[in-house]
């Protein structure tokens, strides 16, 4: 009987995800208010100039601006999870490749059997 069994190798990260996965949660965004509008143009003239201590003291004083404001750290989490959920289903359902003269009693949904037939020993 010949078995050949293919598998992708999962590749070791030398940093950690910013994910919760499979826990994560995001915000529900929020249009800003007419009242956010002097905050929110504050805040990015803050940051444009690089002073990112008072832009943080500002972004404190914008009433949920955790689900109004767009931060590198959202974007970060965003994609971070993107990436863990692909890390998820790649080595959940890497499919294997089986070839033999009887069908796998262990054999997953995902994977692929290939019957062997006309062979004489």
């Amino acid at each position: 009987m010949l078995l050949l069994g293919i598998h992708i190798m999962k590749k070791a990260r030398w940093f950690k995800l910013a994910t919760n996965f499979p826990n994560q949660t995001f915000p529900t965004m929020q249009d800003i208010t007419a009242a956010d509008a002097a905050l929110i143009k504050q805040y990015q003239d803050y940051m444009q100039a690089g002073n990112i201590n008072a832009a943080q003291s500002v972004l404190a004083n914008i009433a949920n601006h955790d689900s109004k404001i767009i931060t590198a750290d959202l974007i970060n989490s965003i994609l971070d999870t993107c990436v863990a959920i692909q890390d998820y289903y790649n080595v959940r359902y890497s499919p294997s490749y089986v070839v033999s003269e009887t069908q796998p009693t262990n054999q997953q949904p995902t994977d692929f059997w290939f019957e062997v037939t006309g062979v004489t020993t």
